[in-house]
């Protein structure tokens, strides 16, 4: 990070924990521990998109493009009068963050603010969480100059994706715990998981590229049944499902 800029040696008062957490790959990523910090800190109310109403957007979509900005907080500069307050401990020293770093309060209201001001003009085929972005068509036409129009939006704004997470014309994607694309919307089985309060279920047909409803089924779980555990929930839920249909 020194080398990249992103940080400066400090000398100031302002001093946050630093945490290393595991990553997947088993690689270790540098975290700091900003609570202390954020409670002094002003909340941003700068609304963030309702995932739900992205994702419908997507829905009638035949080409979709996905694009991942490349260290996406560290494209956004601190400003100088705040960088101190951003400082952390280190075994090799005390070091102040010159570029947005992940945990502080604010971070994510900040991000989203810049790419909704840069994409503002494309908000018909463009879809944007914090620092996901996704470009949906129903044309290849469409398409092809949607994602020339945002491309070159980013380049203006000094803003650099990064290619290997980036993936383009596809006729599907994952995005925000659905899978999206092919004139469906369909939530990811990993996203979801058991209510503590309420079980439902669908039954569903599939016609062709379709899946249509064919009955619903709920109810409110019982005092004993709401102290089960997750797993149990889970195959709670499968009940008013199966009485529903037999």
């Amino acid at each position: 990070m020194l080398k990249l800029g992103v940080i400066r040696p400090s000398r100031r008062p302002w001093r946050s924990p630093l945490v290393p957490v595991h990553k997947p790959d088993g690689s270790l990523r540098l975290c700091v521990d900003y609570r202390r910090l954020n409670a002094m800190a002003v909340f941003d109310a700068f609304p963030m998109p309702y995932v739900a109403e992205l994702v419908e957007r997507m829905g009638d979509a035949r080409y979709i493009s996905t694009l991942d900005l490349a260290k996406g907080y560290w494209q956004i500069l601190v400003a100088k009068e705040d960088r101190l307050k951003t400082a952390f401990g280190a075994p090799w020293g005390l070091y102040k963050f010159v570029r947005m770093p992940f945990g502080l309060h604010g971070g994510s209201a900040t991000f989203q603010r810049l790419m909704d001001q840069i994409l503002a003009p494309h908000a018909e085929y463009v879809a944007v969480y914090i620092d996901d972005i996704v470009i949906y068509s129903r044309t290849w036409e469409q398409h092809k100059s949607a994602l020339r129009a945002i491309l070159t939006e980013l380049r203006h704004a000094g803003l650099t994706a990064n290619p290997r997470k980036c993936a383009l014309a596809q006729k599907e994607t994952k995005y925000l715990g659905f899978l999206i694309g092919r004139g469906t919307i369909k939530p990811l089985a990993d996203k979801t998981d058991a209510s503590e309060t309420v079980v439902g279920a669908i039954l569903t047909q599939e016609e062709g590229e379709n899946e249509r409803p064919v009955t619903y089924a709920s109810c409110k779980l019982l005092p004993a049944e709401k102290r089960y555990a997750t797993i149990e929930r889970v195959e709670a839920k499968t009940r008013p499902g199966t009485k529903e249909v037999k």
